[in-house]
Protein backbone atom coordinates (compact mmCIF):
# COMPACT_ATOMS: atom_id res chain seq x y z
CA UNK A 1 0.00 0.00 0.00
CA UNK A 2 3.03 2.55 0.88
CA UNK A 3 4.73 1.74 -2.59
CA UNK A 4 0.81 2.56 -4.28
CA UNK A 5 0.64 5.55 -2.51
CA UNK A 6 4.04 6.26 -3.26
CA UNK A 7 3.88 6.20 -6.85
CA UNK A 8 1.00 8.13 -7.52
CA UNK A 9 3.39 11.20 -5.45
CA UNK A 10 5.49 10.98 -7.80
CA UNK A 11 3.04 11.13 -10.80
CA UNK A 12 1.30 14.01 -9.00
CA UNK A 13 5.09 15.56 -8.37
CA UNK A 14 5.85 14.92 -12.26
CA UNK A 15 2.28 17.02 -13.04
CA UNK A 16 3.36 19.60 -10.63
CA UNK A 17 6.60 20.27 -12.15
CA UNK A 18 5.00 20.04 -15.58
CA UNK A 19 2.58 22.73 -15.08
CA UNK A 20 5.23 24.47 -13.02
CA UNK A 21 6.92 24.39 -16.97
CA UNK A 22 3.99 25.88 -18.59
CA UNK A 23 3.55 28.69 -16.12
CA UNK A 24 7.12 29.61 -16.77
CA UNK A 25 6.65 28.94 -20.73
CA UNK A 26 3.36 31.26 -20.78
CA UNK A 27 4.69 34.07 -18.29
CA UNK A 28 7.81 34.22 -20.37
CA UNK A 29 5.61 34.52 -23.72
CA UNK A 30 3.74 37.14 -21.74
CA UNK A 31 7.07 39.34 -21.12
CA UNK A 32 8.66 39.03 -24.23
CA UNK A 33 5.41 40.11 -25.87
CA UNK A 34 5.01 43.31 -23.59
CA UNK A 35 8.60 44.24 -24.12
CA UNK A 36 8.69 43.99 -27.96
CA UNK A 37 5.41 46.24 -27.54
CA UNK A 38 6.97 48.85 -25.57
CA UNK A 39 9.94 48.94 -28.02
CA UNK A 40 7.44 48.93 -31.00
CA UNK A 41 4.82 50.92 -30.03
CA UNK A 42 6.30 53.81 -28.31
CA UNK A 43 7.42 52.38 -24.93
CA UNK A 44 3.96 50.94 -23.65
CA UNK A 45 5.41 49.98 -20.07
CA UNK A 46 6.89 53.10 -19.54
CA UNK A 47 4.09 55.22 -20.43
CA UNK A 48 2.03 53.15 -18.11
CA UNK A 49 4.32 54.11 -15.53
CA UNK A 50 4.43 57.41 -15.79
CA UNK A 51 0.21 57.52 -15.65
CA UNK A 52 0.75 55.75 -12.82
CA UNK A 53 3.14 58.01 -11.16
CA UNK A 54 1.22 61.50 -12.39
CA UNK A 55 -2.35 60.58 -11.96
CA UNK A 56 -3.67 61.35 -15.27
CA UNK A 57 -5.22 59.14 -17.47
CA UNK A 58 -7.51 56.32 -17.83
CA UNK A 59 -8.44 54.94 -14.25
CA UNK A 60 -8.34 51.11 -15.51
CA UNK A 61 -4.68 52.00 -16.82
CA UNK A 62 -3.76 52.22 -13.21
CA UNK A 63 -3.11 48.94 -12.08
CA UNK A 64 -1.10 47.46 -9.65
CA UNK A 65 2.34 46.36 -10.79
CA UNK A 66 3.37 42.94 -10.72
CA UNK A 67 7.27 41.42 -10.00
CA UNK A 68 9.30 40.66 -13.21
CA UNK A 69 12.30 38.30 -13.46
CA UNK A 70 13.85 39.00 -16.35
CA UNK A 71 10.94 38.26 -18.92
CA UNK A 72 8.58 36.38 -16.46
CA UNK A 73 5.51 37.93 -14.59
CA UNK A 74 4.82 36.89 -10.91
CA UNK A 75 2.13 37.85 -8.40
CA UNK A 76 0.96 36.84 -5.21
CA UNK A 77 -1.48 33.95 -7.18
CA UNK A 78 1.58 32.56 -8.76
CA UNK A 79 3.59 32.14 -5.52
CA UNK A 80 0.93 30.37 -3.67
CA UNK A 81 -0.19 28.06 -6.31
CA UNK A 82 3.02 26.89 -7.64
CA UNK A 83 5.18 27.62 -3.81
CA UNK A 84 3.09 27.75 -1.38
CA UNK A 85 1.03 25.34 -1.57
CA UNK A 86 3.68 22.43 -2.37
CA UNK A 87 5.62 23.75 0.35
CA UNK A 88 2.54 23.30 2.87
CA UNK A 89 2.08 19.81 1.98
CA UNK A 90 5.97 19.10 2.62
CA UNK A 91 5.55 20.39 5.62
CA UNK A 92 2.70 19.40 7.31
CA UNK A 93 4.39 15.79 6.16
CA UNK A 94 7.49 16.54 8.33
CA UNK A 95 5.76 18.67 10.88
CA UNK A 96 2.89 16.55 11.61
CA UNK A 97 3.20 13.45 9.68
CA UNK A 98 0.30 11.29 12.38
CA UNK A 99 -2.07 13.84 11.43
CA UNK A 100 -1.32 13.62 7.76
CA UNK A 101 -1.61 9.45 7.87
CA UNK A 102 -4.99 9.92 10.08
CA UNK A 103 -6.40 12.30 7.25
CA UNK A 104 -4.83 9.91 4.38
CA UNK A 105 -6.67 6.48 6.33
CA UNK A 106 -9.56 8.54 7.28
CA UNK A 107 -10.25 9.77 3.14
CA UNK A 108 -9.76 5.84 2.51
CA UNK A 109 -11.83 4.53 4.71
CA UNK A 110 -14.56 7.21 2.85
CA UNK A 111 -14.66 6.27 -0.23
CA UNK A 112 -14.51 2.24 0.90
CA UNK A 113 -17.78 3.07 2.76
CA UNK A 114 -20.73 0.98 1.86
CA UNK A 115 -22.51 4.05 0.58
CA UNK A 116 -19.66 4.62 -1.68
CA UNK A 117 -19.11 1.18 -2.64
CA UNK A 118 -22.91 0.76 -3.73
CA UNK A 119 -22.46 3.65 -5.65
CA UNK A 120 -19.00 2.57 -7.11
CA UNK A 121 -21.12 -0.90 -8.31
CA UNK A 122 -24.42 1.24 -9.82
CA UNK A 123 -21.39 3.39 -11.90
CA UNK A 124 -20.25 -0.22 -12.77
CA UNK A 125 -23.09 -1.91 -13.84
CA UNK A 126 -23.98 1.49 -16.18
CA UNK A 127 -20.42 1.01 -17.35
CA UNK A 128 -20.77 -2.70 -18.29
CA UNK A 129 -24.91 -2.26 -20.13
CA UNK A 130 -22.96 0.64 -22.30
CA UNK A 131 -20.59 -1.86 -23.36
CA UNK A 132 -17.59 -0.66 -22.00
CA UNK A 133 -14.75 -4.07 -20.99
CA UNK A 134 -13.27 -4.29 -17.96
CA UNK A 135 -11.50 -3.57 -16.00
CA UNK A 136 -13.65 -0.36 -14.03
CA UNK A 137 -12.02 1.85 -12.22
CA UNK A 138 -12.42 2.10 -7.96
CA UNK A 139 -13.77 4.75 -5.86
CA UNK A 140 -10.57 5.51 -4.97
CA UNK A 141 -9.25 6.05 -8.52
CA UNK A 142 -12.57 8.34 -9.31
CA UNK A 143 -11.25 10.06 -6.03
CA UNK A 144 -8.04 10.89 -8.03
CA UNK A 145 -9.00 11.87 -11.41
CA UNK A 146 -11.44 14.18 -9.87
CA UNK A 147 -8.71 15.77 -7.75
CA UNK A 148 -6.57 15.79 -10.74
CA UNK A 149 -8.79 17.37 -12.27
CA UNK A 150 -9.26 19.78 -10.12
CA UNK A 151 -5.72 20.73 -10.13
CA UNK A 152 -4.98 20.32 -13.64
CA UNK A 153 -7.78 23.28 -14.40
CA UNK A 154 -6.63 25.63 -11.47
CA UNK A 155 -2.94 25.27 -12.73
CA UNK A 156 -4.36 25.80 -16.56
CA UNK A 157 -6.01 29.01 -14.80
CA UNK A 158 -3.23 30.41 -12.50
CA UNK A 159 -0.11 29.74 -15.33
CA UNK A 160 -2.60 30.27 -18.77
CA UNK A 161 -6.40 31.03 -18.26
CA UNK A 162 -6.03 34.06 -16.87
CA UNK A 163 -2.82 35.80 -19.09
CA UNK A 164 -5.39 35.68 -21.63
CA UNK A 165 -8.05 37.20 -20.10
CA UNK A 166 -5.86 40.09 -18.36
CA UNK A 167 -3.64 40.62 -21.50
CA UNK A 168 -7.62 41.42 -23.01
CA UNK A 169 -8.31 43.73 -20.34
CA UNK A 170 -5.11 45.33 -20.94
CA UNK A 171 -5.78 45.45 -24.65
CA UNK A 172 -9.15 47.41 -24.04
CA UNK A 173 -7.50 49.33 -21.61
CA UNK A 174 -4.69 50.92 -24.15
CA UNK A 175 -7.52 51.34 -26.69
CA UNK A 176 -9.83 53.36 -24.62
CA UNK A 177 -6.51 55.72 -24.25
CA UNK A 178 -5.39 55.66 -27.54
CA UNK A 179 -9.01 56.64 -28.56
CA UNK A 180 -8.88 59.81 -25.84
CA UNK A 181 -5.18 60.65 -27.22
CA UNK A 182 -6.61 60.67 -30.53
CA UNK A 183 -9.14 62.87 -29.49
CA UNK A 184 -7.09 65.36 -27.43
CA UNK A 185 -4.40 65.99 -30.61
CA UNK A 186 -7.87 66.34 -33.18
CA UNK A 187 -8.35 68.80 -30.80
CA UNK A 188 -5.13 70.55 -30.88
CA UNK A 189 -4.75 70.27 -34.53
CA UNK A 190 -8.24 71.73 -34.48
CA UNK A 191 -6.67 74.47 -32.17
CA UNK A 192 -3.56 74.82 -34.89
CA UNK A 193 -5.91 75.14 -37.47
CA UNK A 194 -8.24 78.74 -36.09
CA UNK A 195 -4.49 79.93 -35.31
CA UNK A 196 -3.72 79.94 -38.56
CA UNK A 197 -6.67 81.17 -40.23
CA UNK A 198 -6.30 84.37 -38.14
CA UNK A 199 -2.68 84.81 -39.09
CA UNK A 200 -3.43 83.80 -42.67
CA UNK A 201 -6.79 86.76 -42.32
CA UNK A 202 -4.29 89.20 -41.06
CA UNK A 203 -6.96 89.57 -37.60
CA UNK A 204 -10.13 89.64 -39.97
CA UNK A 205 -12.87 90.41 -37.65
CA UNK A 206 -15.48 88.16 -39.97
CA UNK A 207 -14.38 85.00 -41.00
CA UNK A 208 -17.25 83.44 -42.88
CA UNK A 209 -16.76 79.15 -42.98
CA UNK A 210 -18.76 77.35 -45.71
CA UNK A 211 -20.02 73.03 -45.52
CA UNK A 212 -21.83 71.38 -47.54
CA UNK A 213 -23.70 67.99 -46.54
CA UNK A 214 -27.63 65.85 -46.96
CA UNK A 215 -27.65 66.21 -42.70
CA UNK A 216 -30.32 63.28 -43.36
CA UNK A 217 -31.95 61.94 -39.99
CA UNK A 218 -29.37 64.51 -37.93
CA UNK A 219 -27.01 62.98 -35.50
CA UNK A 220 -23.99 63.99 -32.87
CA UNK A 221 -21.74 63.66 -35.65
CA UNK A 222 -23.58 66.65 -37.71
CA UNK A 223 -23.47 68.49 -34.76
CA UNK A 224 -19.99 68.16 -34.10
CA UNK A 225 -19.19 69.13 -37.54
CA UNK A 226 -21.05 72.56 -37.02
CA UNK A 227 -19.33 73.14 -33.59
CA UNK A 228 -15.87 72.52 -35.08
CA UNK A 229 -17.06 74.31 -38.71
CA UNK A 230 -18.20 77.46 -36.43
CA UNK A 231 -14.94 77.51 -34.34
CA UNK A 232 -12.97 78.13 -37.21
CA UNK A 233 -14.67 80.97 -38.27
CA UNK A 234 -17.29 83.89 -37.43
CA UNK A 235 -19.80 82.89 -39.24
CA UNK A 236 -20.65 79.10 -40.92
CA UNK A 237 -22.86 79.31 -44.05
CA UNK A 238 -24.25 75.29 -44.60
CA UNK A 239 -24.77 73.95 -47.95
CA UNK A 240 -27.87 71.73 -47.59
CA UNK A 241 -27.70 68.95 -50.78
CA UNK A 242 -30.93 68.48 -52.83
CA UNK A 243 -32.45 65.67 -52.97
CA UNK A 244 -32.40 65.00 -56.42
CA UNK A 245 -28.51 65.44 -56.96
CA UNK A 246 -28.30 63.08 -53.85
CA UNK A 247 -30.77 60.63 -55.54
CA UNK A 248 -28.62 60.38 -58.65
CA UNK A 249 -25.39 59.71 -56.97
CA UNK A 250 -25.96 57.42 -53.92
CA UNK A 251 -29.19 55.74 -55.91
CA UNK A 252 -31.97 56.41 -53.37
CA UNK A 253 -33.52 59.84 -52.03
CA UNK A 254 -32.69 60.67 -48.44
CA UNK A 255 -35.61 59.59 -45.62
CA UNK A 256 -36.59 63.35 -44.93
CA UNK A 257 -37.64 66.13 -47.55
CA UNK A 258 -35.72 68.80 -48.53
CA UNK A 259 -37.65 71.87 -46.54
CA UNK A 260 -37.33 69.27 -43.57
CA UNK A 261 -33.39 69.09 -43.54
CA UNK A 262 -33.43 73.13 -44.02
CA UNK A 263 -35.49 73.39 -41.24
CA UNK A 264 -33.19 71.49 -38.84
CA UNK A 265 -29.92 73.14 -40.24
CA UNK A 266 -31.22 76.18 -40.37
CA UNK A 267 -31.99 76.50 -36.53
CA UNK A 268 -28.90 74.50 -34.86
CA UNK A 269 -27.54 76.79 -33.03
CA UNK A 270 -24.07 77.09 -34.05
CA UNK A 271 -25.26 77.72 -38.24
CA UNK A 272 -25.49 81.32 -39.45
CA UNK A 273 -27.20 81.09 -42.75
CA UNK A 274 -27.97 77.92 -45.21
CA UNK A 275 -27.70 77.06 -49.10
CA UNK A 276 -30.94 75.16 -49.85
CA UNK A 277 -30.94 72.59 -52.63
CA UNK A 278 -26.54 72.56 -53.02
CA UNK A 279 -25.42 69.96 -55.45
CA UNK A 280 -24.53 66.68 -53.88
CA UNK A 281 -20.89 66.56 -55.95
CA UNK A 282 -19.90 70.35 -56.07
CA UNK A 283 -18.05 71.31 -59.27
CA UNK A 284 -15.39 73.78 -59.49
CA UNK A 285 -17.93 76.61 -60.99
CA UNK A 286 -20.19 75.85 -58.30
CA UNK A 287 -17.50 76.52 -55.80
CA UNK A 288 -16.13 79.25 -57.14
CA UNK A 289 -20.00 80.75 -57.12
CA UNK A 290 -20.47 80.03 -53.78
CA UNK A 291 -17.19 82.11 -52.32
CA UNK A 292 -17.59 84.65 -54.48
CA UNK A 293 -21.68 85.21 -53.49
CA UNK A 294 -21.57 84.45 -49.79
CA UNK A 295 -17.69 86.24 -49.18
CA UNK A 296 -16.66 82.74 -47.98
CA UNK A 297 -12.93 83.16 -46.78
CA UNK A 298 -12.80 78.89 -46.33
CA UNK A 299 -14.58 75.87 -47.30
CA UNK A 300 -14.47 72.94 -44.77
CA UNK A 301 -15.31 69.64 -45.14
CA UNK A 302 -14.36 66.30 -42.76
CA UNK A 303 -10.69 64.54 -42.98
CA UNK A 304 -12.36 61.46 -45.06
CA UNK A 305 -11.56 61.77 -48.53
CA UNK A 306 -14.29 63.03 -51.10
CA UNK A 307 -13.56 61.63 -54.42
CA UNK A 308 -15.72 61.45 -57.59
CA UNK A 309 -14.50 59.42 -60.84
CA UNK A 310 -11.01 59.47 -59.17
CA UNK A 311 -10.77 63.29 -58.92
CA UNK A 312 -11.15 65.14 -55.16
CA UNK A 313 -14.30 67.58 -55.20
CA UNK A 314 -12.32 70.19 -53.15
CA UNK A 315 -9.34 70.05 -55.23
CA UNK A 316 -10.34 73.87 -56.41
CA UNK A 317 -10.44 75.39 -53.53
CA UNK A 318 -7.50 73.47 -52.41
CA UNK A 319 -4.94 75.13 -55.24
CA UNK A 320 -6.84 78.39 -53.88
CA UNK A 321 -5.32 77.52 -50.31
CA UNK A 322 -9.03 78.23 -48.98
CA UNK A 323 -10.04 74.39 -47.71
CA UNK A 324 -9.46 73.38 -43.96
CA UNK A 325 -10.53 69.60 -42.84
CA UNK A 326 -12.18 69.08 -39.99
CA UNK A 327 -11.57 65.44 -37.69
CA UNK A 328 -14.75 63.59 -38.42
CA UNK A 329 -16.99 61.93 -35.72
CA UNK A 330 -16.36 58.54 -35.82
CA UNK A 331 -18.76 55.31 -35.21
CA UNK A 332 -21.91 57.21 -36.36
CA UNK A 333 -23.27 57.97 -39.65
CA UNK A 334 -26.66 58.18 -40.72
CA UNK A 335 -26.64 54.92 -42.34
CA UNK A 336 -25.51 53.76 -39.63
CA UNK A 337 -28.85 55.03 -38.05
CA UNK A 338 -30.92 53.37 -40.77
CA UNK A 339 -29.19 50.45 -40.20
CA UNK A 340 -30.09 50.26 -36.43
CA UNK A 341 -33.44 50.97 -36.57
CA UNK A 342 -34.03 48.15 -39.61
CA UNK A 343 -32.31 45.82 -37.41
CA UNK A 344 -33.63 47.15 -34.08
CA UNK A 345 -30.22 47.02 -32.48
CA UNK A 346 -28.92 49.62 -29.85
CA UNK A 347 -25.62 50.64 -29.01
CA UNK A 348 -24.08 49.19 -25.86
CA UNK A 349 -24.73 51.11 -22.78
CA UNK A 350 -20.92 51.36 -21.57
CA UNK A 351 -19.49 52.02 -24.77
CA UNK A 352 -22.02 54.63 -25.10
CA UNK A 353 -20.77 56.09 -21.76
CA UNK A 354 -17.70 56.25 -22.87
CA UNK A 355 -17.62 57.57 -26.13
CA UNK A 356 -16.85 61.20 -26.44
CA UNK A 357 -20.36 62.22 -28.00
CA UNK A 358 -21.97 61.28 -24.55
CA UNK A 359 -19.81 64.51 -23.02
CA UNK A 360 -20.75 66.13 -26.96
CA UNK A 361 -24.42 66.19 -26.69
CA UNK A 362 -24.44 67.49 -23.27
CA UNK A 363 -23.04 70.72 -24.44
CA UNK A 364 -24.63 70.90 -27.68
CA UNK A 365 -27.81 72.85 -27.65
CA UNK A 366 -30.20 72.98 -30.39
CA UNK A 367 -32.37 76.17 -30.14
Amino acid sequence: MKHYYLIHSVYSYNAYILFFCFFFFFQAEDGIRDAQESRGLGDVYKRQVSTQSTGVGHPSTMKPSRLRLGYVYIDWLDVCFFAGFPAAIILAWILVPDKVTSGAISLFDLFNSARVLDLQDKVHEALKSAGVPPPYPSAVNFGMILFGSLVTCLGYFVSVGRRHWEHRIDIETELVDAREKVAQLEDRLHLAARDEIKKELGGKQIVRIFMDGAFDLMHYGHMNAFRLGRELGTQLVVGVNSSETITKCKGFAPILSDQERCDMVENVRFVDEIIPRSPYVMTREYLEWVIKEYNIDYVVHGDDPCLVNGEDVYGPVKEMGKFKSIPRTEGISTTDLIGRILTSSHPNELRWREHPAHHLLSLIHIS
